[in-house]
């Protein structure tokens, strides 16, 4: 089977791929689920004051919190969530925050020591003020979001000893490099003159940031942590395809003259003069800035780690808890997660063998070759025909809502054609423009697939519970905070959801399809717990997926984003668990539309949360 990614494309593709895809917002689906943490481990310089530019010079995280004293409930929560948003610029224009914050899109965030120090200071400041809140004057929405908020900010301060432990450029999305890609490419507005003149600002301050960051990469050396050597070669590549051998040529310029020619207010010499200003600056500082990243890696290419887990590092196995529990948002340890992993994967394999079985498939086949057989039986889709195969799954995830669900989002989802896709762009927070799915017509796509990951990007999955999270009635702050163990956790619950509802009743071969994607998760948590925790090497990896999945797959990732692939199957896992909780304790009176309804009306939450909040609903109706 094969699995299609950026890197997967040669050189030339690639440029063709960040330009024209990008454009389209495919970049969005990435970066548009920010985690709690990483605003605090990286900042930057902002006044709260509507109307007032950045200074130069940081204000200190005491005179921060000399402001947030004394405020009610409330207040607090926005001022202080605006206040830490303002330290990452970068953050704040990703997020569509601008306008909240009273502020212009035209600053890169900070990377140096010195103000992370501050940030991380203003975060457990945060905290400390709010856990000086009496919770019995608290109405049982500001409960809620004590327990939210805290979480988020007792996490952030939990992130603080490994704010150097991480990998700021790699091959994958989680990383500073393909943040500012990203904002370059498709997340930063430009709609307006203001818009290409805040655009042009953060450009010219881009070679500034890159040495901010060979300063920080140095810290991480001195602790040992250096990129793994398997893929040095493709975070280099990574920053290559960013420029070509001219100096003013970055593929940034392209994309700034394609968008900006869309302005009405812009005439054609405004556009030639601002695309002018964008090729001196990329000649003058930001090529020979990303020239010079590219040779630091370059040169540490030879003498990098061959070992591939984090538990190689300083505190590498406390760093990694760390990742498990901001990406889970349990306390599971790595060796209860691995036996999860294990336990589920041999269950889902059983369950796959009985469906293979019915289909009369050599009961001796191993899972590779049932899964070849699998793909023949079924066909694939590609092109047009793969655009509308998944406007055809999403039409009967849509279809299937009013059943299940009394919370549902008045915010649609187009489905858009691209090179690259199968993932959801969401629809932004000032309800702009409707969510995004783009589908993939560059590759084939077998058809056992398509109504699994329509379900899961879509409806019942991320599309509906983002989509609503804009809409419900919360503070700002419970709008923006995505928990991966929530996030996925529920559009994997969807996939399944919608087997329980019939779906697949008459589809077999599409249940196989959603069972080998359910496999696919469980795998995950060995993979990863292996990698990280139990020192397995990368033939270990690729052997034990090979043998239980039938191929090896998403090695890379497990590598630079540890402890990220977990979140899928912990999640679906404690939604099922609270489901069967509920309907163990309120028996006939059990209202699948009241549970789902329990689950999404807070917006994403810690699955502790969500727990509390659940045992909480089951209470109340006992």
């Amino acid at each position: 089977m094969a699995v299609h990614s950026y890197f997967d494309l040669s050189p030339l593709s690639r440029r063709k791929f960040l330009y024209h895809i990008l454009l389209a917002g495919g970049a969005a689906a990435a970066t548009s689920l920010i985690s709690a943490c990483n605003a605090g481990s990286t900042a930057a310089t902002a006044e709260a004051t509507a109307g007032v530019q950045p200074s130069t010079t940081p204000t200190p995280a005491a005179d921060l919190l000399a402001r947030l004293r004394g405020l009610d409930f409330d207040t607090f929560i926005d001022e202080s969530f605006r206040t830490w948003v303002l330290r990452d610029p970068e953050m704040m224009t990703i997020g569509g925050l601008a306008g909240y914050c009273g502020m212009r899109n035209d600053q890169l965030t900070d990377l140096t020591d010195e103000f992370i120090r501050q940030t991380q200071a203003l975060e457990a400041g945060i905290l400390e003020l709010l856990n000086g809140f009496d919770t019995n004057t608290l109405t049982p929405d500001q409960a809620i979001t004590t327990l939210i908020y805290g979480w988020a900010f007792d996490d952030c301060v939990r992130q603080q000893p490994f704010v150097y432990h991480d990998y700021p450029v790699n091959p994958m999305v989680n990383c500073i490099s393909y943040n500012i890609f990203a904002l370059f490419t498709d997340l930063h507005p430009l709609s307006t003159r203001q818009d290409a003149e805040d655009y042009l600002a953060c450009f010219s301050q881009l070679a500034t940031k890159w040495d901010q960051l060979l300063v920080s990469l140095g810290y991480r050396e001195e602790l040992g942590v250096v990129l793994p050597r398997r893929v040095m070669p493709d975070a280099i590549q990574s920053l290559r395809d960013v420029i070509t051998g001219s100096r003013d040529d970055v593929i940034y310029t392209y994309v700034f003259e394609d968008r900006i020619s869309q302005i009405p207010e812009l005439t054609g010499e405004d556009i030639d003069t601002m695309v002018s200003q964008m090729q001196t600056t990329a000649a003058e500082s930001v090529v020979p800035a990303y020239q010079r990243l590219i040779d630091h890696f370059t040169s540490l290419q030879a003498t990098a780690p061959t070992d591939i887990g984090v538990w190689q590092f300083p505190n590498g196995l406390e760093y990694y808890a760390q990742c498990l529990r901001r990406n889970t948002t349990t306390e599971l340890t790595a060796e209860e997660i691995h036996n999860l992993g294990l336990e589920n994967a041999e269950r889902v394999a059983a369950e796959m063998r009985a469906e293979f079985d019915a289909l009369g498939y050599p009961a001796d086949d191993d899972m590779q070759t049932s899964m070849n057989r699998l793909y023949e039986d079924g066909g694939d889709v590609s092109g047009a025909a793969a655009v509308a195969a998944f406007q055809d799954a999403i039409d009967v995830g849509y279809s299937y809502l009013e059943r299940t669900f009394d919370l549902i989002p008045t915010t649609p989802v187009e489905v858009i054609g691209g090179e690259q896709g199968n993932f959801l762009s969401p629809a932004p927070l000032d309800g702009s423009r409707p969510g995004y799915f783009y589908a993939a017509t560059s590759w084939t796509i077998p058809r056992y697939n398509i109504a699994s990951i329509a379900f899961h990007e879509t409806y019942p999955g991320h599309h509906l519970q983002l989509a609503l999270c804009n809409e419900l009635d919360i503070p700002v702050a419970r709008k923006f905070f995505g928990f991966t163990g929530f996030v996925e956790g529920w559009a994997l619950y969807a996939e399944r959801l919608m087997w329980e509802l019939g779906v697949y009743e008459n589809n077999p071969i599409g249940n196989l399809g959603r069972l080998n994607m359910e496999l696919l998760r469980a795998v995950r948590l060995v993979a990863d717990t292996g990698m990280h925790a139990l020192q397995w090497t990368w033939d270990q990896v690729s052997e034990y997926q090979t043998q239980v999945l039938g191929y090896p797959t998403e090695r890379e990732r497990y590598m630079v984003m540890p402890g990220q692939a977990t979140s899928y199957y912990i999640g679906f896992l404690k939604i099922l668990e609270l489901r069967q909780r509920t309907m163990d304790a309120l028996g006939a009176n059990f209202d699948l539309k009241a549970f789902h309804r329990v689950v999404l009306q807070n917006g994403s939450v810690p699955l502790s949360v969500l727990e509390q909040l659940v045992d909480s609903y089951i209470q109340s109706q006992a």
